[in-house]
């Protein structure tokens, strides 16, 4: 689904920050083209899906050198990790910044991954978010189509809010452009 997320995002003139698979996205070049040719950015999410908490140091260090490689290909130098179910630990986090990645994860998680209804994951996003909200949504077989029926509905929402939704690297520096002002 991750072309018609990308069709969704276009049309209501809105970036994001992917963080595939790295595994799926080696096998998708027309799409993670697209991506970063539209204005996304990418970020490591490692290679496949599993709590990176369990993997041994060098498994985690293999599996995040070899997505950062894959990535690369596409997008040139990757800054942002998200850790796969949210968690990693503190050796973990210790090893992403020698690699010159800044960990991120959410401020706004509505469950997608849980909840099978699109409009609930709507309603649960426009609920919590607030100015420089990060939200998590996901891609997939099932979720992807969820997701952009979501996204039908969170985007003209936040317009009408005010809001505008971008990458993360543009929220930074929105952040830092507010903070100094």
């Amino acid at each position: 689904s991750t072309a018609e997320i990308l069709d969704v995002l276009q049309e209501h003139r809105a970036q994001a920050t992917f963080f595939p698979w790295a595994a799926v996205a080696g096998r998708m070049p027309n799409v993670m083209e697209r991506l970063v040719a539209e204005g996304h950015e990418l970020g490591n999410h490692l290679l496949r899906d599993g709590p990176c908490w369990e993997l041994p140091s060098e498994q985690f260090l293999d599996q995040l050198r070899e997505a950062d490689r894959i990535l690369r290909e596409y997008a040139g130098p990757i800054h942002w990790f998200r850790p796969p179910q949210a968690l990693a630990t503190s050796a973990q986090y210790r090893e992403i910044s020698l690699y010159g990645y800044r960990p991120v994860l959410a401020s706004v998680f509505v469950y997608d991954t849980k909840i099978p209804f699109a409009w609930l994951t709507a309603l649960l996003a426009l609920w919590k978010v607030k100015p420089r909200s990060i939200i998590v949504l996901h891609d997939g077989p099932r979720r992807g189509r969820r997701t952009v029926q979501a996204l039908r509905r969170i985007l003209p929402a936040l317009q009408r809010r005010g809001y505008r939704a971008s990458h993360l690297t543009s929220l930074l520096s929105a952040g830092k452009e507010l903070q100094t002002a």
